[in-house]
């Protein structure tokens, strides 16, 4: 193991990581220093050059000192993407690493008005991105789009609900489509959701409406809880949770199509 260096004093956390086809490593984190700034860094590790000497140095993607909860991933044909939560009052923001090497300028995401926070990316097979997250004081959840050629389109509003969305998680299947799957806290008890984006070359693709993945009964007290969720090669989704019922929790899994 090998400590990968800061480029600024301070600590660093919040480490993510992502892969390229070529072999090729991604990784973003969140750096914080003794006056309470946080920025979001970056660096990539080239296959190529062999272990550690394939990490490059580290950049910070972004000037400003209110940067956290970095995301990334990685395209087929090697562009990293990270977006992050920029600012005080929550803006998701990215920018990306093209192959030749060079960062982007920072770019907003969201749209103006409401917090946004807890950005999640996934990539499709044909380098698209889609990055998710959560808006506030009104609970929405939001998307946009990335396309290697033309950069990332305008912010979608796909969930609007009185309930708390919890945890997030996303992923790309095979055909292009993106799967969201997430955690929304009801009264007295939590449900587990899943919705689907499928993108269209004409009009861009449409968000499904939420679905309940979950068997709990709220009526009886039980709930469900901390979903997670894989993809498999024929696009089947592979959902499992924790879910309570009469005071005993136990492990639940789920095949959705």
């Amino acid at each position: 193991p090998i400590p990968l260096p800061n480029p600024l004093d301070g600590s660093a956390s919040a480490p993510q990581v992502a892969a390229g086809l070529n072999g090729n490593v991604f990784a973003a984190w969140e750096h914080s220093d003794a006056i309470g700034a946080h920025r979001v860094i970056a660096a990539r590790y080239i296959a190529a050059d062999g272990w550690p000497a394939g990490w490059r140095t580290p950049v910070i993607l972004e000037p400003g000192v209110a940067q956290r909860n970095p995301a990334i991933a990685g395209t087929p044909d090697g562009v990293a993407i990270v977006a992050w939560e920029n600012g005080a009052i929550g803006e998701i923001w990215s920018g990306w690493l093209a192959p030749d090497g060079g960062w982007s300028t920072a770019t907003r995401v969201s749209g103006d008005g409401e917090e946004a926070r807890n950005p999640k990316l996934a990539v499709d097979a044909w380098g698209r991105a889609t990055a998710v997250w959560k808006k506030t004081p009104t609970i929405t959840a939001r998307a946009a789009r990335f396309d290697p050629d033309a950069g990332w389109n305008a912010e979608t509003l796909f969930r609007t609900t009185t309930n708390q969305v919890g945890t997030i998680s996303l992923a790309a299947a095979p055909s292009g489509r993106m799967i969201m799957l997430w955690s929304e806290a009801v009264t007295l008890y939590d449900r587990i959701c899943v919705t689907s984006f499928f993108p269209n070359t004409d009009t861009g693709g449409r968000w499904d409406d939420a679905g309940i993945v979950d068997t709990a009964n709220p009526g009886a007290g039980e709930t469900a809880q901390s979903p997670s969720m894989a993809v498999d090669p024929a696009g089947n989704v592979f959902v499992v949770w924790s879910q309570t019922v009469s005071g005993t929790t136990t492990n639940w899994a789920s095949l959705c199509r």
